[in-house]
């Protein structure tokens, strides 16, 4: 009942842009956790061989995050949250990165390793309250139980995906480029996160045509109706034989109709009136 609730098209927070951002910029963020976490305990454990001081370096990370959560949550308020994730996202790739480094190196190696799980313990506690409060600012009061429910298994389900991409990464090509490539996926999570429509919207000169047309060619986005487009407009009036302007409730029945592939749907109405065949 839970995951056919989800699925379904008809439910308005499948539909939610803003909220579907925010779940595929937690899945890398999340990933890139526990790849992050495997690795610097499997390097700890191989140069070591000791258990103690892998689960020090675990310690650290939990009880600095821990430590730092309630002061971080009210920073998100303050500063803005998409610009801590973005922040954090960017220096969690840089630590990893000369981390990973200086281990090719074999440069202080248990210093550092304790250094960088202290550090990205830091980032945890700006990145967990930044990601939560904006899952529950972008849903409706209706919505944010199933918000949660989804936020939580996705957190869970990550922590499986990051553990097996880590091992077999590490296993395939090497524990330092795991680590590197921990960082990346966080990175990515970021920027997936600001690619949403109302991050976008903020920029001056940009308006809903522009996010429509760069959601579309750029970011392959497959469900986008462009109201705000003549051509697109023109070309329904001529299909359907409507005048303009096309009333609100023809178009929301188009939508309903052609979703979840209007972008397919646009590219056929404005080919209809090109005399020319263009490549799009």
């Amino acid at each position: 009942m839970f995951i056919s609730s989800i699925k379904s098209s008809n439910n308005p927070i499948v539909n939610n842009v803003k909220f579907r951002s925010l779940m595929i910029g937690l899945f890398f963020f999340n990933c890139s956790d526990w790849i992050e976490r495997l690795c610097i305990s499997w390097l700890i454990l191989q140069s070591t061989e000791s258990i103690l001081a892998t689960t020090i370096s675990f310690a650290i990370g939990q009880i600095i995050q821990t430590f730092f959560s309630p002061f971080t949550a009210a920073a998100a308020d303050k500063f803005g949250r998409n610009k801590i994730i973005i922040i954090v996202g960017i220096l969690r790739f840089i630590i990893l990165s000369i981390f990973a480094i200086l281990v090719i190196q074999n440069k202080n190696f248990l210093v550092i390793a304790y250094c960088a799980s202290a550090m990205t313990g830091i980032n945890r506690s700006f990145i967990v309250p930044a990601l939560q409060g904006s899952v529950i600012n972008s849903v409706k009061e209706n919505q944010k139980i199933l918000a949660m429910l989804i936020y939580s298994l996705i957190m869970r389900a990550t922590g499986v995906i990051g553990s097996l991409i880590g091992g077999i990464f590490s296993i395939l090509v090497g524990i330092e480029e795991a680590i590197i490539l921990s960082g990346a996926l966080g990175l990515i999570g970021s920027f997936s996160i600001l690619l949403k429509a109302n991050n976008l919207i903020e920029i001056k000169g940009v308006g809903n045509w522009t996010i429509q047309m760069f959601l579309m060619f750029s970011y392959g986005s497959s469900n986008i109706f462009p109201t705000g487009d003549l051509g697109f407009l023109k070309a329904i009036s001529k299909l359907y034989k409507v005048q303009l302007p096309i009333s609100e409730r023809k178009l929301k029945l188009l939508y309903k109709k052609w979703s979840p592939y209007s972008s397919q749907a646009t590219w056929y109405l404005w080919r209809s009136l090109d005399p020319i065949p263009v490549n799009y």
